[in-house]
């Protein structure tokens, strides 16, 4: 993969210093066609995904956890919703009991409501 520093060189040795692409390919060892692509592009190349990441089995449980968290505001400190409550309440609305094999477990649960992360995925 080429980084910006390598972006930079190519673009360098192009305009700055009139090399050719034969040339710059020889010297850098990526194909002319990279270089060509490096030459023509405005900006160095950035990370893009190829398609949109699917939302995990509690997805769909993803408002009523929300709300579920939204009341932790309101609550004292000790009847705030914890992870392990609103595993089992979300279990009781709908969500399948986990086996060895399912990928719901109540650690990607806890993982989506940890402390740091005031909002699920």
């Amino acid at each position: 993969m080429l980084t910006v520093k390598d972006w930079e060189q190519i673009r360098r040795a192009y305009f700055v210093e009139q090399k050719s692409i034969r040339e710059i390919a020889r010297e850098t060892g990526h194909a002319r066609r990279t270089i060509g692509r490096m030459i023509d592009a405005e900006a160095p190349p950035t990370y893009r995904r190829g398609s949109p990441k699917q939302a995990h089995k509690l997805g769909p449980y993803k408002q009523q956890i929300q709300q579920l968290l939204a009341q932790n505001a309101n609550l004292p400190r000790k009847q705030r919703w914890t992870a392990p409550l609103i595993y089992k309440e979300i279990q009781k609305r709908g969500l399948p009991v986990p086996n060895p094999r399912c990928g719901i477990t109540w650690a990607r649960c806890a993982n989506c409501l940890s402390p740091r992360r005031l909002t699920c995925r």
